[in-house]
């Protein structure tokens, strides 16, 4: 059953893809797009308590994609059966995997529809426990209160310093998924009132409070598609108001903003689309904040609503005394700070009962990671005469093989330099754990319009949008995916120098056209990988032996 809905999947258009949920997670935001097998490996008892449903239901069983269509598909199924939206996806970056209850008070992970989760945000001298649902209101508001707080000089601050001084501010939110930015909490973090969380929180962390109080604030979400998800629900806080754009950003923007803000865009793997929005920007003197995947949070609960409820010690949340059932490990697969290479991950994961015996909660422990998901991290703006990141303005950076890298190289190839960059607190789980881990917003960027963008001396065409020419450096894309070689082939370099020379040769077909195999790194991936690889699938690297 799993491999026939799987290949009704693979032959269907992106449009169709929240529909066909059940039993896929798109692995952090459109990172490959590869779902991999894990195992369902909690015993019986606990499983069916925990998801309420078989055990392969909600996500728990999911399959390579890439495996299935290299095998179970002929190279002329697959040229007439998968053609995808790349177009259309390409600047919806904030995917998340469910949706939120009709209400809008609580957020519905597609493959834990019974579940919820705790995490904890822990800073510098500072925890916190916050619901899943929380999370998702609060992470893009905090982030921005964070980078204020932590950046007292530069464009930023200056920038604040004249909306203060005409009564308004106006952010643009680029890059949007429905089911995301619009539904977090702006109007509350930046006029008030806070509820008493949400006070909480701004305290535990020492940020700013409601500094836009008593002005006029507009935001503007900017989604590629409009996705038809239901707007969230005033009433909104006094002079607050928002709007929505649809289309590529530099095409549809009427207005120049004070900062854009870009939650999760992943820069690198959509270089032109996201070219010609930064250089938009940059020519207008906008600075941007970015957020990227970083490295996962350590330890995530996981409970049932309706038979546990969370306690309150001075309005801390907490899970209920419990004691240890039983352990247990579970694979889940992750891909570095949003690098294209997906690594194979073990979780321990322990299952509490309570005085009656009945299931409490489960706690999954995450291993440490290493390497590209964190770094380099630049806090510059804490200087008052520092204007631009030491060496990215004057040096290449060496690869893309994660977000935060990905966006130092995107804003240098258009003009900015990098004034903050930091881990973010204020992390949330794209998808349900402990199948996948909770990295999103796991890093902070500002980018400074200090530079000069490559010159728009060159038309290359978008094969995506008919008719319409891009002016974007016909290089750029050979020379974004070139950095990102060597991790995404990180256990197979021997396919190196073939997939080298099929990015550089461009499209040599017309198929190549039509699925978009030049204009984002998933796609052309995705498409020429198999083909170097002689359609075999078992380029994808090996477990890596994290635990």
């Amino acid at each position: 059953k799993a491999l026939a809905h799987f290949l009704d999947f693979a032959q269907s258009d992106f449009r169709g893809f929240h529909a066909e949920m059940s039993c896929f997670i798109w692995m952090k935001v459109l990172t490959l797009g590869f779902c991999l097998i894990a195992a369902c490996a909690a015993d019986e008892p606990t499983r069916s308590a925990l998801a309420a449903d078989d055990e392969c239901m909600y996500g728990s069983c999911e399959l390579n994609a890439l495996q299935l269509r290299s095998e179970a598909l002929s190279s002329a199924e697959e040229a007439a059966g998968t053609q995808r939206s790349t177009s259309k996806l390409r600047m919806k970056s904030s995917y998340v995997g469910g949706n939120w209850s009709s209400d809008q008070q609580k957020f519905i992970y597609t493959e834990a529809s019974h579940r919820d989760f705790l995490i904890t945000w822990a800073g510098e001298g500072a925890t916190m426990n916050v619901t899943s649902t929380e999370a998702l209101k609060w992470a893009g508001p905090l982030t921005l209160l964070q980078v204020i707080q932590s950046c007292p000089s530069g464009s930023l601050a200056k920038t604040l310093a004249a909306a203060r001084e005409r009564g308004s501010f106006k952010l643009h939110l680029v890059g949007v998924g429905g089911g995301l930015e619009p539904m977090m909490e702006w109007d509350r973090f930046l006029l008030g009132p806070l509820s008493t969380r949400q006070l909480l929180v701004v305290e535990a962390f020492g940020l700013p409070k409601t500094p836009f109080l008593g002005m006029e604030v507009s935001l503007s979400f900017n989604e590629f598609e409009d996705s038809k998800h239901v707007p969230r629900q005033g009433p909104f806080s006094q002079g607050y108001k928002e709007s929505f754009v649809y289309g590529q950003y530099d095409k549809v923007a009427e207005e120049v903003p004070d900062l854009v803000l870009a939650m999760n865009p992943g820069f690198a793997h959509y270089p032109q689309s996201w070219w010609k929005t930064l250089h938009h920007l940059q020519s207008n003197g906008v600075t941007v904040l970015s957020t990227g995947y970083g490295n996962s949070m350590k330890t995530v609960y996981e409970y049932i609503p309706s038979l546990v409820k969370l306690e309150e010690d001075d309005n801390r949340l907490q899970l209920p005394e419990a004691r240890l059932k039983s352990t247990r490990t579970v694979e889940f697969f992750m891909s570095p700070g949003g690098a294209t290479m997906l690594l194979e991950g073990k979780a321990d994961v322990a299952d509490y009962i309570d005085k009656e015996g009945r299931i409490a909660y489960s706690k999954s422990v995450f291993p440490d990671q290493n390497g590209n998901a964190i770094g380099p991290f630049v806090q510059l703006c804490q200087a008052a005469n520092s204007t631009s990141l030491m060496d990215t303005a004057v040096s290449e950076v060496s690869g893309v093989c994660s977000d935060l890298n990905g966006t130092f190289f995107m804003g240098q190839e258009a003009g900015y330099s990098v004034k903050f960059s930091n881990k973010n607190v204020f992390q949330y789980c794209d998808h349900a754990p402990p199948h996948s881990n909770c990295d999103a917003n796991g890093v902070v960027a500002l980018l400074e319009p200090t530079g000069a963008a490559k010159p728009l001396t060159v038309v290359q065409q978008d094969s995506g949008v008919s008719g319409v020419n891009l002016e974007v450096p016909r290089s750029l894309f050979q020379e974004t995916l070139r950095k990102a070689l060597h991790c995404t082939l990180e256990r197979r370099l021997d396919l190196v120098p073939c997939v080298e020379a099929r990015l550089l040769d461009g499209p040599q077909s017309e198929y190549d056209n039509r699925v978009g195999m030049f204009e984002n790194m998933e796609s052309f991936f995705l498409h020429s990988v198999p083909k170097c690889a002689g359609g075999h699938p078992m380029w994808m690297p090996a477990e890596t032996g994290m635990e």
